[in-house]
């Protein structure tokens, strides 16, 4: 069973291509192929795979140095607090020797 076209600007019946008799293949033809896509798509994903866990792990990377970083932070904004108590306490001192 053949499948005609018509061209609609010549008129003139087509063939697809899909249809062509160049694009009949055999079974075994399609199934090397089907492999050949299936090699390459598994190929593909586990690239993908790859580059996903390398991104995880650097990302991963960046929040342990993040985490890092804001902890020593805080280290310091409490260090520099109470270094701030300590000079308002020595001043209150001295305001208060001034006084006498």
């Amino acid at each position: 069973m053949e499948i005609e076209i018509t061209d609609p600007l010549s008129g003139k019946p087509q063939v697809p291509s899909i249809l062509d008799n160049r694009s009949h293949t055999s079974a075994a033809d399609l199934q090397k192929t089907n492999n050949s896509a299936y090699k390459v798509l598994t190929l593909i994903s586990n690239v993908l795979l790859f580059l996903s866990s390398e991104r995880s792990e650097v990302d991963a990377a960046y929040v342990l140095e993040f985490d890092g970083i804001l902890k020593e932070a805080r280290s310091v904004e409490i260090h520099l607090k109470q270094k701030r108590e300590s000079l308002r306490n020595r001043l209150t001192k001295i305001a208060n020797t001034l006084q006498r």
